[in-house]
C-alpha cells in the first residue's frame, strides 16, 4: 500500500491543503465520536451529503467546512464514510487510536474480524479520502482492489478467511512506506517508524564523525562546524549557528578541561536530540504541534511518557501556549535541562577520570565513580544522620547495578552505554535515588521503606 501511495505521491502541498490539516490536527477522536452519535441520532440513513447536512454534521469541528467539502466532494456530493475517515486520519490523536478507529468503522457485521470485502472497502475509501484532501489522483478502484486482496492474504497470518486487529496493526507497522506517507500528510507518527527514521539519521551523523575523525573519538570543532553547514545546508544557516553553540556548550560541559574538540559521544548525544525532531518532522519545517509531543519523547527517550509527564513538559516547552514547538526550542530545552541536574555532570567527570584510553570503563570501577559523583566531597547542608543515610542508600543503589549487569553479562562500558543503563537502573529505582540525591526528604524515606517492607 506505501508503494501505491509513493507513486501517487507528485504534488506539492496547497495552502488549501495545510490550512484544512491544520484545522483538523485541533480535533481528536473524542470529538469525532460525538459527530458520529450525532449522525446515528439525526441522519441514521444518510450516506451521502449535499454542503448544508455536511456542514450541519462536520460544522462543529471546524471554523469553515466549504473548503474540506469542495475538497472531498464528486458532482457535489460527499460519501460520509469518507468524511469520517478524513477526519479521523488527519486528526491529533496517536496512530494506534485512529487505527482502532479505523477498524471498527469497517467492521459492519460487529464480529470484531475484518473479511475481504470490509477490507476492500476499508482501502478503498482511506485512499480517495486522503488523496483527494492531499490534492493528489487516486487509484483506479480495480487497482485498490487487487492491492486490498493482496494485502488481504499477507496479513491474514493464520488463513483463518478474517483479519483480527491485531493482525491489521502487525500490518500497519511494517508498512514504513505507507507510515512515512502518513507522516508527511498527515503529521501522524508511530513510535516505531520514528524510532527508525532517528536511528538512520543518527548513524549517518555517527558515520560523518569517524569520516572528519579519521577514526578518532573526538575532532576540533571547527570541522565538526564545516561539516554541520554541510551536512545541514538546506535548513537556515541560523539554525546551524544554534545548533553548533548548543553542541559546544555540551561539549564544554562535559570535558574536565578547556579543549578545542568535541568528542564523539558528546556530538552523538546533541545530534539524537536533533534527529529525534526530524523523526518526527518529515519536511524539516522546524515546527511540530504540540500534540506531537507525547511521540517526540517516546523516540528520543525509547520509553512511553505517561500524561503527567507529557504535560509537564509541554507546559516548560511551549511555554508561550503558541501551540508548536520549534525544533530550535527542542534542542535547547533538552540540552540544557540537566536530566539528574549537577550529579549527572560531577557523574560524568567521574566516568572520565577512570575511562581507559578507549574512553571504556570496567565493572570494576562503578563504585568509585559513583562514590566520586554523590559523596566525595562532604555536603555540608546535610547532618551526620543524613550523610550516613546517603552513603547507605548508594550502597543500595550499587548492589542494584551489580545485579542488573549480572543479569545482562556486561562487564564494560563506553560513556553512552553507562548513561543509558544508569538511566534505566533510575527509573526502576527512582525512589532509592531520590533519597540519594536529597536525603532529608522524610517523602523519600517513607517511600523507600515502604517499598522495602513490600518486598
Amino acid at each position: 500500500m506505501g508503494t501505491l501511495l509513493a507513486k501517487q505521491d507528485k504534488k506539492t502541498q496547497s495552502k488549501t491543503f495545510l490550512n484544512i490539516r491544520s484545522q483538523i490536527k485541533k480535533i481528536n477522536l473524542e470529538d469525532i465520536f460525538e459527530v458520529v452519535q450525532y449522525i446515528h441520532e439525526q441522519y441514521p440513513k444518510c450516506y451521502s451529503m449535499v454542503f448544508e447536512v455536511f456542514d450541519d454534521i462536520f460544522g462543529c469541528l471546524m471554523l469553515d467546512s466549504k473548503p474540506l467539502f469542495d475538497r472531498i466532494q464528486e458532482y457535489g456530493l460527499v460519501d460520509i464514510y469518507e468524511a469520517l475517515v478524513t477526519f479521523v486520519v488527519f486528526c491529533g490523536d496517536p496512530f494506534e487510536s485512529k487505527a482502532i478507529f479505523l477498524f471498527r468503522l469497517f467492521d459492519f457485521d460487529s464480529s470484531f474480524n475484518l473479511d475481504k470485502e470490509e477490507l476492500r472497502k476499508t482501502f478503498s475509501i482511506v485512499l480517495k479520502a486522503v488523496c483527494k484532501v492531499v490534492g493528489m489522483s487516486f487509484p483506479e478502484e480495480d487497482l485498490t482492489k487487487i492491492l486490498a486482496d493482496a494485502c488481504f492474504n499477507m496479513i491474514d497470518v493464520d488463513q483463518s478467511g478474517f483479519i483480527d486487529f491485531q493482525e491489521f496493526k502487525d500490518w500497519l507497522d511494517q508498512d514504513f512506506q505507507l507510515q512515512d506517507f502518513l507522516l508527511k500528510y498527515t503529521k501522524t507518527n508511530t513510535y516505531i517508524n520514528g524510532k527508525r527514521r532517528m536511528l538512520q539519521e543518527l548513524q549517518e551523523f555517527g558515520k560523518g564523525f569517524l569520516e572528519i575523525s579519521n577514526g578518532e573519538r573526538q575532532v576540533e570543532k571547527e570541522k565538526i562546524k564545516q561539516y554541520l553547514q554541510k551536512k545541514l545546508a538546506d535548513f537556515d544557516p541560523q539554525l546551524i549557528e544554534t545548533l553548533f553553540s548548543v553542541l559546544e556548550n555540551y561539549s564544554k560541559k562535559n570535558s574536565l578541561q578547556s579543549t578545542n574538540m568535541v568528542k564523539k559521544v558528546d556530538f552523538l548525544e546533541v545530534m539524537k536530540v536533533w534527529s529525534a525532531f526530524s523523526a518526527s518532522d518529515y519536511d524539516n519545517e522546524n515546527s511540530l504541534h504540540v500534540q506531537d509531543l507525547k511521540i517526540l519523547l517516546w523516540i528520543y527517550e525509547d520509553s512511553e511518557p505517561n500524561q503527567f509527564k507529557v504535560t509537564s513538559e509541554k507546559n516548560a516547552i511551549d511555554y508561550d501556549k503558541s501551540g508548536t514547538i520549534e525544533r530550535v526550542e527542542w534542542l535547547e530545552y533538552i540540552m540544557q535541562k540537566d536530566k539528574s541536574d549537577e550529579l549527572k555532570s560531577s557523574l560524568k567527570k567521574a566516568f572520565e577520570k577512570y575511562q581507559d584510553k578507549n574512553q571504556i570503563i570496567s565493572q570494576g570501577n562503578l563504585k568509585d565513580i559513583l562514590y566520586e559523583s554523590y559523596v566525595v566531597q562532604n555536603d555540608l547542608t546535610l547532618n551526620q544522620f543524613n550523610q550516613e543515610k546517603k552513603k547507605q542508600n548508594l550502597d543500595k543503589f550499587y548492589k542494584e547495578m551489580i545485579r542488573n549487569l549480572k543479569i545482562k553479562q556486561v562487564e564494560q562500558f563506553d560513556w553512552f552505554e553507562f548513561k543509558n543503563f544508569l538511566d534505566e537502573i533510575i527509573e526502576n529505582n527512582q525512589n532509592l535515588f531520590n533519597s540519594i540525591i536529597d536525603p532529608s526528604n522524610i517523602a523519600n524515606q517513607i517511600n523507600l521503606e515502604s517499598n522495602s517492607h513490600d518486598k
